[in-house]
């Protein structure tokens, strides 16, 4: 995502985060980042660079079948946890 984008949405996220929680919310906020930039060079990965691990290949596919076999179908990039919770697995 653009950062003209992700920026202001990072920061209603940290004002939301620092509502519900206080000073400790900079911590959780450091959580939540860290885990969007995982997610964002995993999915930037899956498109533009082999992946070679069995884990990676399997991440591959289970996230392309969503681009170019059913796309209202495996929304996860990272994990397919969450297809499987919501049965939006192909």
């Amino acid at each position: 995502m653009p950062l003209v984008v992700s920026m202001p949405v990072g920061g209603v996220i940290l004002v939301a985060l620092w509502l519900l929680l206080g000073p400790t919310a900079l911590t959780a906020f450091a959580g939540v980042m860290h885990g969007y930039l995982a997610y964002d060079v995993l999915h930037y990965y899956i498109h533009k660079r082999p992946m070679r691990s069995r884990i990676g290949m399997y991440l591959r596919r289970h996230h392309l079948q969503h681009h170019y076999a059913a796309p209202e179908r495996n929304f996860g990039v990272s994990t397919p946890f969450w297809d499987f919770v919501f049965r939006t697995t192909r």
